[in-house]
């Protein structure tokens, strides 16, 4: 910045990966296991099936709760409330939670720390920030084992899942 003249005081450094004063450990001593989706609702995060395994996986006498911080500013209020209903609609809808839009990365960071596993079946991904904080907060990580998370996931830290087939990431932009 200096050598090339550059006024030092506009420009900011930006962390790779996570912020670990924002995102650390902490042991979550809940009686239940809690598994965490955080992402927008679409396809290729595959929103619709994390719900659908979780039914298929458990019951709703099991000791455990799906958190889904899925709330996203691209959708109306019309089709978030459909996503929501669609979570709703299952036999293990007791155990399954909605988080409401969080108003700061501070609040992701207290959901990573009292769950006890993160979850992204992401078809196509550019980075995936949730499965990297997951591992900064030093949860148990399941995610798919395709695209952008592969440069920081293998079987050494987290469970991969296997993709029948990869999708053009379209976020509208």
């Amino acid at each position: 910045v200096l050598d090339n003249n550059l006024n030092h005081r506009n420009n900011y450094v930006v962390p790779l990966g996570v912020d670990s004063d924002i995102f650390y450990p902490r042991t979550n001593n809940s009686e239940t296991t809690t598994y965490l989706h955080v992402g927008k609702t679409e396809h290729r995060k595959s929103s619709h099936e994390i719900v659908k395994i979780f039914n298929k996986t458990f019951k709703h006498t099991d000791n455990v709760k799906l958190q889904l911080a899925w709330t996203s500013v691209f959708n109306s209020p019309n089709v978030q409330a459909e996503w929501d209903r669609f979570a709703k609609s299952f036999p293990i809808s007791p155990c399954v939670e909605v988080i409401p839009r969080l108003d700061s990365v501070v609040d992701v960071a207290e959901l990573m720390r009292n769950c006890d596993a993160v979850i992204s079946l992401s078809k196509a991904e550019g980075f995936n920030y949730p499965i990297l904080e997951g591992m900064a907060s030093n949860k148990k990580v399941i995610a798919t084992r395709c695209t952008a998370q592969t440069e920081f996931c293998d079987y050494s830290n987290c469970y991969l899942v296997d993709v029948d087939k990869k999708i053009i990431a379209n976020d509208g932009v």
